[in-house]
């Protein structure tokens, strides 16, 4: 990929910067985790200048995927979407959105964000300008197939797009919804893993739940994480209440009330779901019966 010489009144005043995984840490404070957990393979960094020594800064991260692209963007839904390829990006959820003079976007396997240093009409426009350049020739890539297995809605509970996100690490995952410091879950980048939340409820009393999706590599990892996953979240066996007898067979035998309110979990296949912060058990056997059946439909007709 080649960006322009010029866009505006900026102009890059060097060759990119190109930055491997190993040297992530030296380009940035904090945040090369978050990258290196999306299986990054290289950032190409692009610095503008103009007369009057203001920046625009374009970096350009090429990822395993265009799942883990994707996942990036999930993370924040957070800007206005914008349409960079005059096709159909603004449809469902966008693949371009820009807020306060930066602008971040998947395109296949990229991940890129362009900041200004100030927002004015004249750095939007060179900052969508660059947007435009890295987009230019390229899809957008698809969303991660994994989605698909979530249900829209489950009873009076509705799917929050805006809320949804990608990931394959426990460390992401930590960030969005803290179960613990340790890898309980056994993510690592061989998974997939969707975060999810649906909002139901009256409007004066509106409730979310958390719906968490992990497929594994195979079934022995998917139950080594269950193993691990109840010896560290549910060690001294809180409060629970007995599934009925007539219960599908994927579905839990127990629904435990935590700290954040009742939670549930079930295996089908490789697969794990668990649902969490349910404000009765009730809502806790709704969720996780109609994910794992909307996961075996998904499942059935994706394999």
């Amino acid at each position: 990929m080649r960006l322009p010489d010029k866009v505006g009144r900026w102009t890059l005043r060097e060759a990119p910067q190109r930055i491997e995984p190993a040297g992530i840490f030296d380009y940035m404070d904090g945040a090369g985790e978050l990258y290196l957990a999306y299986r990054l393979k290289q950032i190409d960094v692009y610095r503008y200048s103009a007369d009057d020594n203001t920046e625009i800064l374009a970096e350009i991260y090429q990822v395993e995927s265009s799942d883990d692209a994707y996942g990036l963007l999930s993370l924040d839904w957070g800007g206005e979407p914008v349409d960079l390829t005059s096709g159909d990006a603004l449809k469902g959820q966008p693949a371009a959105l820009y807020g306060a003079g930066l602008l971040r976007l998947r395109s296949q396997n990229v991940y890129a964000r362009v900041m200004a240093e100030s927002e004015t009409p004249e750095t939007r426009a060179a900052v969508l300008e660059l947007g435009k350049a890295i987009a230019s020739g390229r899809p957008n890539g698809t969303k991660p197939a994994l989605l698909g297995a979530l249900p829209a809605k489950v009873g009076d509970y509705q799917l929050v797009n805006e809320r949804l996100a990608f990931l394959r690490s426990h460390l992401v995952l930590n960030s969005i919804y803290f179960l613990s410091p340790q890898n309980i879950l056994k993510l690592d980048a061989r998974c997939e893993a969707v975060s999810a939340s649906y909002r139901g409820g009256s409007e004066a009393e509106s409730r979310t739940v958390r719906l968490i999706e992990i497929r594994y590599p195979g079934h022995d990892e998917a139950l080594a994480a269950i193993r691990s996953f109840e010896s560290a979240y549910l060690p001294e066996k809180p409060q629970a209440t007995k599934r009925k007898p007539d219960a599908p067979s994927y579905s839990p035998s127990l629904a435990f009330l935590v700290e954040d309110g009742w939670m549930s979990y079930s295996r089908v296949g490789r697969t794990l779901i668990l649902v969490f912060e349910c404000h009765d058990e009730a809502v806790a056997w709704l969720m996780v019966d109609r994910a794992s059946e909307s996961y075996k439909t998904w499942e059935k007709n994706h394999d």
